[in-house]
């Protein structure tokens, strides 16, 4: 399992959708699974983080991409940041042939434009065996 946090650089601040997106570097692999009900947003003022309650409606996962309708902006001096956990065991079996390692990045979208903050560097899975093969 594996967090993406963003929103620690305080651009995420206004209401309507942020769109978490996930990628890798091998067309034959596909995203990692969000594992259910663990997409969460958090309204961050001062010293204090409170969990904002969602209803299900307000969050979207599709191919590894998640989603986050935001109802309200936040209030003046507050940010909000959003949580998703992966399975990184859903990429298991999957063919990665030719490749010994494959490399996942995280982005957020922030009304209309990028921003890349928690694991600036992504995630590197290696395959057990060395030499590429399957995801064990």
């Amino acid at each position: 399992m594996v967090f993406y946090y963003t929103g620690l650089s305080q651009t995420i601040t206004g209401s309507g959708p942020v769109v978490v997106d996930q990628s890798d570097d091998n067309a034959a692999i596909g995203p990692f699974a969000q594992v259910p009900n663990d997409v969460k947003l958090w309204l961050v003022t001062g010293s204090r983080c409170t969990q904002v309650q969602l209803a299900a409606s307000r969050i979207k996962i599709s191919s590894g991409d998640a989603t986050v309708d935001i109802p309200n902006s936040a209030p003046a001096g507050s940010y909000y940041v959003i949580s998703v956990k992966y399975d990184t065991g859903s990429v298991k079996g999957q063919n990665a042939t030719g490749q010994p390692t494959v490399h996942f990045t995280f982005t957020t979208n922030v009304g209309g434009g990028p921003i890349e903050e928690s694991a600036p560097g992504g995630i590197t899975l290696k395959f057990k065996g060395g030499g590429g093969g399957k995801r064990r």
